[in-house]
């Protein structure tokens, strides 16, 4: 199997659709808090962001049941790095990815 076989790359476009339905939850708390425009830079940052790391997501399986838990929680990771470097508050974070 090639590197590319094993790996996420081909379901790139599939990862950053759910990606998006993850930030959608909480989008309206950023635009209240830090406006629209600057919710959206904050949004398609962390999204050009989660696009890089696609390829690095440890690769277990195309069937394994825990991957739907390591999408989720690989968006969760990434968004949390890109808050804390532009120092986004946490405590409004928690809102974006309710249980």
């Amino acid at each position: 199997m090639s590197e590319k076989e094993n790996s996420y790359i081909p379901h790139k476009r599939r990862l950053l659709k759910s990606f998006d339905k993850s930030i959608e939850r909480g989008e309206q708390t950023l635009i209240d808090y830090y406006g629209i425009e600057r919710a959206s830079s904050l949004i398609n940052e962390a999204r050009r962001e989660y696009e890089i790391i696609i390829p690095r997501i440890p690769f277990i399986g195309h069937r394994s049941p825990f991957l739907l838990f390591l999408f989720r929680q690989a968006v969760i990771w990434q968004f949390i790095l890109y808050c804390e470097r532009t120092r986004l508050v946490l405590k409004k974070l928690v809102t974006l990815f309710p249980r």
